[in-house]
Parts: C-alpha cells; structure tokens; sequence
C-alpha cells in the first residue's frame, strides 16, 4: 500500500492558501527547506501543522506533543479545507522561540546573522529573543549597532523631531556625552535627565538618530557596545539636518 493510499489520508483535510486554493509547491512555499531558511523552529512548525483541520477540545494550541498525541482522535479532524495562516505560524513561532533557553536562542539563530558580531549578538540576544517571531529578522534589530544605521522613515522621522526644543535638547545631550561614562545607567540619565530639564521628550529623538528607527530593542545597553564617536556623529547629523 503506498503512502498515500493509507486509510488515514482519508480523513485530513485539504490545505489552502489565504486565496482558499489548494496549496501548490508552483505558487506558494511548501518544501520544508523554505521554511528552515525562513528561522521557523521544527516544533513550531510541527505544533502549527497539527492544529490544521484538527484541535484539542480545550483549544489550547501550543503545547507539548506528548499532550497533542494523548488528545488526538481521528474522528475529531474536520473536513473542511484547512488554511495555512503564515501569520498564525509566525505567531506559534514567535511563542517558541522566546520559550528557548537564551544560549540556544543564540545559537539557534547564529545561521542568520550574516555580518554581524556573534560576541555582540550574544550581548544583545536577550532583548532580541523578546521581540523576532523568525529567525532571520534578528539583524535589523541589531545591525545599527556595528554598521550604518538605517534612514528612518518618514513617519519615524516626523514623530522624533516635532517637538520644537528637540534641537537644543540633542545639543546638550551631545555636550553631557561627550565626556560621560559609557555605561547604559548613564548614558540612560543624561537622556532622561535632558528632557527632564528641557521639557521635552527625548528619547525617540536620540533613538531615531542613533538607531535609524523609532522602535526595536531597549536604547541604552546596545548604545553603550557602540563607539563614542559613532554615537556623537549620529546625534550631530539630526541636529545639522534640523538647523
């Protein structure tokens, strides 16, 4: 009997894509491989594809497989079509990967890190770990800090610099820097401590021009991994681009 004349091929449902078509290996990603250089874990993968056509009763979906093989009944799977919400599997994924131990996190996503510094990843990895549902979106999150930072966008930009004293704000934060101590506690002061005195809110002013983004991972702990001078030349270029 082969494979796909077992009695149980009977009962799974067809898979579709978001256009309700039967899954195509000419249209749409459907070799494992695309998905491992894509950073989706296997037990997500495999966790997410148990939950197509079928699901515990308690509908809890992201559990051991132990618990998913102890709960399966083959009468349960429905025969309806079952969508492949790559959405939903960046989300199972994104659970699993912040379930690793940060070790393997690190090495996990080692394969993907392409320029950037493993030492510096492995500094930085905790707060990245926190925030990517695959594995290849860790770089943007910390390439800034040993390359170019990004242009921000438009709206980062606009949202970062309408406060009116953003300039003198950047000002004195450039003068305190200058000749601080690198560490994350004090660079963090100054920052806040400028816009305590200035009223003003500064610290997506200095991330936008540090960073190239109005988000990502906290500002100050990769902020002191960084250059002084690198630093200092950031901040400098917002100020002349807004003088």
């Amino acid at each position: 009997m082969g494979a796909t004349e077992h009695p149980v091929y009977a009962h799974l449902p067809l898979i579709v894509n978001e256009k309700r078509q039967k899954l195509s290996k000419r249209r749409d990603d459907v070799a494992v491989g695309d998905y491992q250089a894509r950073g989706y874990l296997p037990d997500a993968m495999r966790n997410y594809l148990l939950t197509l056509g079928w699901g515990p009763k308690d509908e809890i979906e992201i559990r051991p497989i132990a618990e998913f093989i102890e709960a399966f009944e083959l009468s349960d799977i429905n025969k309806s079509p079952a969508f492949f919400d790559v959405k939903k599997l960046d989300s199972f994924n994104g659970e699993y990967i912040r379930a690793l131990p940060v070790g393997d996190f690190v090495e996990q996503a080692t394969p993907y890190l392409g320029d950037v510094d493993p030492a510096l990843f492995a500094k930085l990895a905790p707060f990245v770990q926190e925030r990517v549902k695959r594995l290849d979106e860790v770089v943007p999150f910390v390439s800034w800090v040993h390359g170019p930072a990004p242009e921000p966008s438009e709206k980062d930009w606009k949202k970062a610099t309408k406060q009116p004293n953003t300039v003198a704000a950047l000002t004195l934060i450039i003068e305190r820097l200058a000749s601080a101590e690198w560490t994350p506690e004090v660079l963090e002061s100054i920052v806040f401590g400028v816009g305590g005195e200035l009223d003003v809110k500064t610290q997506l002013p200095a991330r936008v021009a540090i960073t190239g983004s109005g988000s990502g991972i906290p500002l100050f702990e990769p902020m002191a991994e960084m250059d002084r001078a690198v630093v200092l030349d950031r901040l400098r270029a917002m100020v002349e681009k807004l003088s």
